[in-house]
């Protein structure tokens, strides 16, 4: 992290693992790196950053900017920033998964975004109810697994004294639009 002008900035560095030269780095806005993942081809990396509490915004606007996230493509060749975007609303992000063309990217109370790339369009944006009820799973509880066409969503909240086993029924959806196509039963 460094700090410049009161806007925190994170520092991202490329190094190469064969003799552990800095290849480059990049400076992105925000307080918290809170995902990173390397798409292949054609050579991307995305990046979930969480912004910082900004007094004056809150009193400005009233409105709370702790849990606002930001999500930047970046040419992994370069560092060069392809394409970013902020979150709406108070929405944290939090774990980023690659799915061919997609980016599948979890966040508070539920949310479930995936991203096209690398325009990074939003192509669904879900609020997932997991548990049978009206409540909403948060994060790091809401676990995915991805491919190209489908994803396993379900609640990892652990009961005491247990490991992080699903705790709701596995969901199987399309990760496209989100579609429910089949539920099984948590173990």
């Amino acid at each position: 992290k460094t700090e410049e002008d009161a806007n925190y900035k994170v520092l991202v560095l490329h190094i190469s693992l064969i003799d552990g030269k800095i290849l480059w780095q990049k400076k992105l806005k925000g307080s918290e790196p809170t995902g990173i993942v390397f798409m292949p081809a054609p050579s991307y990396l995305a990046v979930i950053m969480r912004d910082y509490f900004n007094q004056q915004i809150y009193e400005t606007t009233g409105v709370y900017r702790t849990l606002y996230g930001r999500l930047y493509l970046l040419d992994s060749k370069t560092g060069g920033i392809i394409k970013n975007c902020t979150s709406k609303g108070e929405t944290k992000l939090w774990n980023i998964q690659t799915s061919g063309k997609h980016l599948v990217v979890t966040g508070r109370l539920g949310n479930l975004f995936v991203f096209d790339v690398p325009t990074l369009k939003v192509l669904g944006d879900l609020s997932l109810y997991l548990n049978g009820t009206d409540e909403t799973v948060d994060v790091p509880y809401l676990k995915i697994c991805v491919d190209a066409k489908k994803m396993a969503v379900w609640n990892a909240f652990p009961p005491e004294g247990q490991y992080m086993l699903p705790t709701s029924p596995v969901q199987i959806r399309n990760v496209l639009d989100g579609k429910l196509l089949k539920v099984f039963k948590s173990p």
